[in-house]
């Protein structure tokens, strides 16, 4: 920017806040700032390219100053809802809105019925400047809950007022963004992969759909489906995310936006990562279940898989100490009966260790240790002889150990268990964890009498199995954990 260009805009802005401290009545400044804005945003639309650039430079200097934000985004939202102001500006001061903080619209009762009835019918003036000016006012009052209804009555009048003609574009959109409206999410692999925006009892059909998508109702916890392509008639949670019932793992949300002002904060949100998005479902997903205290279906648990792996730690910590560990059910109005035949072995618990195994956290550890001490999972099968709760237990502690993790692992030397039941050979709970434990600390397992006894289903999450070559063995473990505790506490020895 050129020197003289930022002299000037520095001393501008040292005479706004001289302003500002000699206007006490008006405490935010705006007055000296409306003068300003405007003188600017006039010179953005100069014929010359210097003044349109200087015009430019000053108000990102502006914008630089956190004081000033609140009083800009006013001054932008005000220009942006009047007429006879020209594209360019409109895409400028855009632009730059969106670095400002949001400002409460106004309030309809400021416009008479005659001066709202004017601004509807701006929407089609033949000035193009007229009608954005007109819709982006219409709009900014409609984020205002309690602005909807006169706004609406406005609109109507003015589609009754040429019932044999066909509504403006402008007109017809407006309408519709005050009435109650929802969005399908469709999720699978972690993204949101389609939005799909309905209006509250107007029925919708994409080409190609064998039916279309119907919802009659929704509020914050509920929405009726009519009909769907995939969902079948019922109410359905909002907000959370819903099993699939033809695509396993795959997962609905969907979202009430039954208001303007919570279409525009839909609009924001979806422009955050998908990652982001995921985490808050995630979260709102699992909270409802715990709320729930019920045993999850087999759909659910084929799609909490898509879910935040931390999260998914959350809630199965708790989950397990909330239900009974048993068969998943298989809903029959599922509308492919194939997706039950997944994995038909597997309890429910077992179906979310298998998920903490490949790619759980710390925080199923409390919950899940709990459950381990009750024995409250389900015994192996024949069908499926997996240990899948140790394996699960494992797997957390190398991956991502808790500050306690070594203390529990010598406190599970005497665990019998295996990890595959029938295998006599194979590795041994007790006799893995004391493997990981001396490994942990620098020690050579084959010295303290351990036998490495591999196991695929160990392997695959990166544990290293192992037996007790002889009963003395444990004990020279644990005398080692012993010693070593006590010279830690003398400080004899520090952590690796």
């Amino acid at each position: 920017m050129p020197r003289i260009a930022a002299t000037c805009c520095l001393l501008l802005i040292g005479l706004l806040a001289r302003a500002d401290a000699e206007n006490p009545p008006d405490a935010t400044g705006t007055e000296p700032i409306r003068e300003t804005v405007e003188r600017l945003v006039e010179q953005l639309d100069s014929d010359r390219f210097e003044t349109r650039q200087r015009a430019a430079d000053a108000i990102e200097i502006l914008l630089e100053k956190p004081e000033l934000a609140h009083s800009l985004a006013i001054e932008f939202s005000r220009i942006l809802t009047g007429d006879g102001v020209s594209f360019e500006i409109r895409w400028r001061l855009g632009r730059w809105q969106r670095r400002l903080p949001k400002v409460e619209a106004e309030k309809v009762d400021e416009l008479s019925d005659e001066q709202l009835g004017r601004l509807v019918r701006q929407l089609d003036d033949d000035a193009y400047a007229v009608r954005l000016g007109a819709g982006q006012r219409l709009k900014a009052l409609l984020q205002r809950d309690e602005n909807v209804a006169k706004v609406k009555r406005a609109l109507e009048a003015r589609l009754a007022e040429q019932p044999n003609q066909r509504p403006s574009a402008r007109v017809r959109e407006l309408f519709d963004l005050t009435r109650p409206a929802m969005v399908a999410e469709y999720w699978m692999g972690g993204r949101n992969l389609s939005r799909q925006h309905l209006l509250i009892g107007v029925p919708s059909q994409r080409p190609g759909a064998p039916r279309p998508s119907h919802f009659d109702r929704i509020d914050n916890r509920t929405a009726h489906c009519v009909s769907g392509t995939n969902l079948r008639k019922g109410n359905y949670p909002v907000g959370v995310a819903i099993a699939h019932p033809n695509q396993p793992g795959a997962l609905f949300c969907l979202v009430n936006l039954s208001t303007p002002q919570r279409r525009a904060e839909y609009a924001r949100r979806v422009e955050l990562s998908d990652v982001q998005r995921l985490t808050a479902l995630s979260r709102r997903t699992f909270d409802r279940m715990l709320a729930e205290k019920r045993p999850l279906t087999g759909p659910e648990l084929q799609m909490i898989a898509q879910l935040d792996p931390k999260e998914l730690s959350r809630f199965a910590g708790k989950h397990f100490n909330q239900v009974d560990d048993g068969q998943p059910a298989w809903p029959d109005e599922t509308g492919n009966p194939q997706i039950a035949l997944t994995r038909p072995e597997l309890s429910r618990f077992n179906w979310i260790c298998v998920y903490l195994a490949g790619k759980g956290t710390k925080e199923a550890m409390p919950g899940l240790l709990r459950a381990l001490e009750h024995a409250e999972f389900l015994p192996p099968t024949a069908a499926d002889p997996h240990n899948y709760s140790w394996v699960a237990a494992l797997a957390i502690a190398v991956r991502d150990p808790w500050p306690q993790s070594d203390a529990w692992l010598a406190d599970s030397l005497d665990w019998e268990d295996t990890f595959v039941t029938g295998r006599t050979d194979g590795p041994v709970v007790g006799a893995t964890a004391a493997g990981m434990l001396l490994k942990r600390h620098g020690e050579s397992p084959g010295k303290f009498g351990l036998r490495a006894a591999a196991e695929p289903i160990l392997s695959k999450h990166g544990i290293d199995g192992y037996r007790f070559t002889v009963p003395e063995a444990q004990d020279k473990v644990f005398d080692w954990w012993k010693q070593r505790a006590a010279d830690k506490a003398n400080g004899d020895v520090a952590d690796p």
